[in-house]
């Protein structure tokens, strides 16, 4: 006998596992707990199979039920992408562009190509999510997005990259702050920096495993102070609590009022890239196409093959 699904069932399911709870799932959707658990409920039985065990006072999910996720996240990115294809063909008005970046990228960087973007293309819904790395990639490989402004994509996932845009990460400090010493450079050494506190955003940022790998070169052990956004981070450098490796995309209005200073040390700065990247073997959308043509055409990102080695590829950058 074969399964009938619905969207409707797939999408709280994939919420549920998403959020974690059913609870957390029921205020996303909008819904009751008791529709989310019937939804779950009749997702199981069409199935036959467990989706989800109790772990202690929670939940997890089974290996069915991830088979179940993964699939299901897929059908509903090409469900979204169908309906904004169909709609743009129909009124080009309506067309949109879709688009995922990492934290920084998305902060710094990318609104400020949108704003151009708009002058050229008024007409174009904008959609953007920014996440970290691994949920960037995730939204671009379920079809959620058309594009992905991130490091480097990860290989094996059928990802290519469409243009870069060079940028540099560099250690940086409030100029108040006693290990600026008042100046806009500051060469420094190791043990220095080794009784500073590094400020850092969460694990799984790429900006965090630069860090890491910083640290790692200079063979120190610092205090690390976590916070939540790109933002939070840099506030906290101009208040002088301590050191944080960050974008020149994010920094640079800073260092030229001179309110944060970037500290010397080998390998420092480090020369990285924004990738724009895409999905193989599908069509990219007008809205995405354009989108790309104009960062090429007015500079703002050049093809891949013209950009050239990066110098310590060995570093991520978020």
């Amino acid at each position: 006998m074969r399964a009938e699904l619905t969207f409707s069932q797939l999408r709280t399911f994939v919420e549920v596992v998403r959020c974690g709870s059913i609870t957390t799932a029921s205020k996303r959707l909008l819904v009751s707990q008791a529709a989310v658990s019937s939804a779950i409920a009749s997702l199981k039985s069409e199935l036959g199979v467990e989706l989800l065990a109790r772990d202690g006072r929670g939940t997890r999910v089974t290996s069915a039920g991830m088979i179940l996720y993964r699939y299901g996240q897929q059908m509903l990115g090409l469900l979204e992408e169908t309906i904004t294809a169909t709609t743009a063909e129909a009124d080009p008005r309506r067309s949109s562009l879709r688009i995922a970046a990492v934290t920084t990228a998305g902060e710094s960087l990318v609104p400020i190509w949108f704003r151009s973007y708009l002058q050229a293309a008024p007409e174009v819904e904008i959609k953007i999510e920014v996440s970290n790395r691994a949920r960037v990639f995730e939204l671009l490989e379920q079809h959620h997005v058309d594009l992905a402004v991130a490091g480097s994509p990860p290989e094996g996932r059928g990802f290519f990259t469409i243009a870069t845009r060079r940028h540099q990460l560099v250690l940086v400090a409030g100029s108040s702050s006693a290990i600026a010493g008042g100046k806009r450079r500051y060469v420094i050494d190791a043990d220095a920096l080794e009784r500073q506190i590094w400020l850092v955003k969460e694990e799984g940022s790429g900006t965090r495993a630069s860090t890491e790998e910083l640290l790692e070169h200079l063979a120190i052990s610092p205090r690390m102070l976590t916070l939540g956004s790109n933002a939070a981070v840099k506030e906290a450098a101009l208040l002088g609590i301590g050191v944080a490796l960050l974008s020149t995309d994010s920094v640079n209005p800073e260092l030229h009022r001179r309110e944060l200073v970037a500290l010397e040390i080998p390998p420092l700065p480090i020369d990285k890239a924004w990738h724009v990247a895409a999905r193989r073997g599908s069509p990219l959308p007008d809205p995405a196409a354009r989108f790309v043509e104009h960062l090429l055409s007015t500079g703002a990102a050049q093809v891949l093959a013209k950009a050239g080695p990066l110098p310590l590829e060995q570093i991520s950058a978020d």
